[in-house]
């Protein structure tokens, strides 16, 4: 890959040990993008909390773009509640980036009208384990017809991609892909 390129992958370390009571945990803090209520994830979710893990993404890319790189040379990439503020992130913000990957993530329906306001179209690299539990395969069904329906992008720029033995986690298979899809897409 180039070097005039970033990934910034949502994880916990990208939380900075920022903790947040989780109503699902029983209220216990824990490193969380958004408190979320009940698995699989509802449309009433924590939309401030949301909102402030975008803001907290957009400063990481701002800072990636005054560093050098261009936002076209941008990916996120989030896992579960990470794909969720990955994709609220890179279908709202005012920079055109390089492309967005969800593995086992979904897009909130609350976020969506300002998704639908910008139209971005921009590569998709989306990732769902068929026997996931904690967020359900339909869930990533329905995120992509979103995207390729109400957002209109394109089959070419978007990557769907469901693993029979994948539960809610990741796998060397769906790592193997994403690493294909980010070197095409950042070579």
């Amino acid at each position: 890959m180039s070097l005039d390129a970033a990934i910034i992958w949502l994880s916990d370390y990208v939380l900075d040990r920022r903790t947040v009571p989780v109503t699902y945990n029983h209220g216990q803090s824990r490193p969380s993008w958004f408190d979320i209520a009940n698995l699989p994830p509802c449309n009433c979710y924590d939309e401030p909390g949301a909102a402030a893990s975008v803001a907290t993404i957009e400063s990481l890319v701002t800072a990636e773009v005054r560093s050098g790189t261009p936002p076209t040379r941008i990916a996120l990439i989030g896992f579960s509640q990470g794909g969720a503020v990955a994709m609220m992130t890179a279908l709202t913000t005012l920079q055109e980036l390089g492309g967005v990957a969800s593995l086992s993530g979904w897009i909130p329906q609350p976020s969506r009208q300002a998704m639908l306001q910008l139209e971005p179209c921009l590569p998709v690299f989306w990732a769902h384990g068929i026997p996931d539990t904690e967020v359900p395969i339909s869930y990533g069904e329905e995120s992509v017809d979103f995207l390729q329906e109400s957002l209109h992008i394109s089959d070419d720029k978007l990557v769907f991609k469901k693993y029979e033995q994948l539960e809610h986690t990741v796998n060397d298979g769906e790592l193997d892909d994403l690493a294909v899809w980010l070197t095409q897409l950042l070579g």
